[in-house]
């Protein structure tokens, strides 16, 4: 239709340094996720509160510092399985938990440049506005911090408006009623236990799903100790459950080790072992099973027989046709026609990949990663810092840096080229790139600058305070439908004529704050933040869970939000 020259900026969007910078930084957070650092984070953080208000307090304090340095939607993702454990240990229904944790993975995301993907894409379309210097790391880091504290209270307060799921233990057997219906699975009390000195009841293992009985030698009322031995009873998805418990390792975990470092290809499975089956012709070794099934046994149970199997390690026990096996193995092996010949029913447990810690590859490799990620946050940060003693003011991009870092990465063997690509989005790169293009043919067509003038016609009477409050309104209203990073891309050729008031002219960077805070925290409907779909499930909310929870939070957050954001204007105005 020729609104846009097709050969240049249809397709801008594709070479901004933001969008580079986001596609950077989505193998950076798989990196960091594969070495387990979040689990280790997680354990050390949440601890065991005793009340709601403690444990709320900790959740928003992980999920948002944890969501201000890496993309928060990854954040999210790998803390769902963790919280719902953890909830279910310390006795709180999970749905108390995940909205808060949606929320505040939001809030944490807009605290810094690379917390969420919609920073980055306002630093690109607001720069001719913000002022000198441009927007930098941590910006929006003091406005964000207090908009955590206050909205975490704000949690605390509403949270009689959460749903709640009851933790039921019925149908749970005894130790002596289980027998060969469930497995037996020991596990040892690892050096550097968060758990050493708690009693079994105190870690709350036994309100986990799948779980029946958990029983040790010594005294049930003593602490735990480095090295005891702890026998449990359990489901095939308890032993999933259980294995995200940190402190806990499972007693034959060299035997694990022995399967080598693909550990993204394993799973846990359940089978049942054939009649006529190989393996029951020679003698079961840790060695024979990973050369020929690529397999490591963690347990057996066998049906009918009233005595449980106490399998500690290959070739502990006698292995019999009928017997259901539990064991951890390569999905590459599970198609072969060994596996066919030697297990019938076959069944992948569900988020079994096992823990990425424990080798002696995975501390270095850790602690590389994690120094990575802390001096690319330094660097950048420094990066819009001018000053004397600063040699770095103007040096490192942040696509630069990320790019840099992403090729440390794979040269180092810390993610894989499959990894990389597998978590790079493709779909959010281009919507944001796209969203790009059509921001351009609003702002030509004049489309942005007469939405802009006609909200300003009604709020404008308001003064400064409409202003902020129309930015507001509008790019959470545009949240709710849309992608966060397009919204900021369709409201910010509007700020250049919404700051523009009789006489006044309000300062581009406290508008351009408001829209980041604004499109980045949606807590009214899950539609409005792919955080709030993912814990839906989980959670068991409904649609209307979101705007009788989110709907105070909303208010709260959009009157602190406009608040602060001018009082920073008025403090910045009077500074000398």
């Amino acid at each position: 239709m020729g609104i846009l020259d097709s050969k240049t900026t249809a397709y801008e969007g594709l070479g901004q340094d933001s969008i580079v910078a986001l596609a950077l930084l989505f193998p950076i957070a798989a990196a960091i996720d594969e070495t387990g650092v979040l689990e280790v984070v997680l354990s050390r953080m949440l601890g065991t509160p005793s009340n709601l208000a403690t444990a709320m307090i900790r959740l928003m304090a992980c999920v948002s510092l944890l969501s201000a340095l890496l993309s928060n939607t990854a954040v999210v993702a790998a803390m769902i399985p963790a919280i719902v454990s953890w909830a279910r240990r310390i006795n709180i229904s999970p749905g108390l938990m995940l909205m808060p944790l949606s929320f505040g993975a939001q809030l944490g995301g807009s605290c810094t440049l690379i917390g969420s993907s919609h920073c980055l894409i306002a630093k690109a379309k607001t720069h001719s506005i913000y002022g000198d210097p441009p927007m930098g790391m941590f910006d929006t880091t003091l406005i964000g911090v207090l908009l955590c504290v206050v909205l975490t209270g704000a949690c605390i307060m509403f949270s009689c408006l959460l749903p709640k799921q009851q933790n039921s233990d019925a149908g749970k057997k005894s130790f002596d009623e289980v027998g060969g219906d469930r497995f037996v699975v020991c596990t040892v009390v690892s050096e550097h236990s968060v758990l050493m000195g708690k009693t079994i009841q105190e870690t709350g293992i036994e309100r986990l799903p799948g779980i029946y009985t958990v029983v040790r030698e010594k005294d049930p009322d003593e602490g735990l100790q480095v090295g005891e031995e702890v026998w449990v009873r359990c489901t095939g998805e308890g032993l999933v459950n259980l294995r995200q418990v940190r402190g806990f390792e499972l007693v034959n975990t060299a035997e694990l080790l022995l399967l080598g470092t693909h550990r993204r290809r394993r799973r846990l499975y359940e089978a049942t072992v054939h009649t006529d089956a190989p393996l029951l012709t020679k003698a079961v070794t840790a060695e024979h099973m990973r050369n020929e099934y690529g397999a490591c046994i963690i347990t057996v149970r066998r049906p009918g027989q009233r005595a449980p199997v106490h399998w500690r390690h290959a070739g502990s026990e006698e292995l019999k046709a009928g017997d259901i096996v539990v064991f951890e193995a390569d999905r590459d092996y599970t198609d072969t026609l060994l596996w066919s010949r030697s297990f019938a029913l076959v069944r992948e447990l569900p988020n079994s990949s096992p823990p990425r810690t424990g080798t002696p590859a995975d501390r270095p490799r850790a602690i590389f990663v994690c120094a990575g990620m802390a001096l690319l946050v330094g660097v950048v940060g420094l990066k819009d810092i001018p000053h004397e003693w600063n040699y770095l003011h103007e040096m490192v991009s942040l696509d630069v840096g990320a790019g840099v870092f992403v090729l440390l990465l794979l040269l180092t063997r810390a993610i894989t080229p499959e990894t990389m690509f597998a978590s790079m989005k493709p779909g959010v790169l281009l919507t944001i790139a796209g969203a790009f293009g059509l921001g351009k043919a609003l702002e030509s067509m004049g489309v942005a600058a007469f939405i802009a003038e006609k909200v300003m016609s009604v709020a404008g009477t308001m003064g400064r305070l409409g202003a902020y409050s129309s930015v507001y309104l509008i790019a959470v209203g545009l949240s709710m439908f849309i992608n966060n990073s397009a919204a900021i891309v369709l409201v910010a050729p509007m700020l250049d004529t919404m700051r523009k008031l009789d006489g006044v002219v309000i300062q581009g960077k406290y508008l351009t704050m408001v829209l980041v805070f604004a499109a980045g925290s949606c807590f009214t409907t899950p539609l409005g933040y792919q955080t709030n779909m993912m814990v839906m499930k989980d959670g068991g909310y409904k649609f209307g869970d979101f705007i009788k929870f989110g709907g105070p939070l909303q208010l709260v957050h959009a009157v602190l939000c406009i608040g602060m954001c001018m009082l920073a204007e008025r403090l910045a105005e009077r500074a000398p």
